[in-house]
């Protein structure tokens, strides 16, 4: 399958900040990527208990939507 992605790209993307924003976050969780020193992604994790929401930075939201509007233009 030619058409595979790694998991650096979902998150350079910013699909997983949408993930995490849409999905996760509303929910009281957080979908986590280790992140090894040379940019591979080593393994995730889900943080949280449900209890509070998470939120981003207005400056993070504001990037993660560029990084999702531009991959999908």
């Amino acid at each position: 399958m030619s058409d595979l992605r790694g998991f650096s790209e979902f998150r350079e993307s910013g699909l997983l900040w949408l993930v995490n924003r849409e999905v996760f976050h509303p929910r009281g969780y957080a979908l986590a990527f280790q992140v090894e020193d040379d940019g591979s992604v080593s393994g995730w994790s889900l943080l949280g208990d449900g209890s509070e929401c998470w939120t981003f930075s207005p400056e993070a939201d504001d990037e993660g939507f560029e990084r999702v509007r531009e991959f999908f233009a």
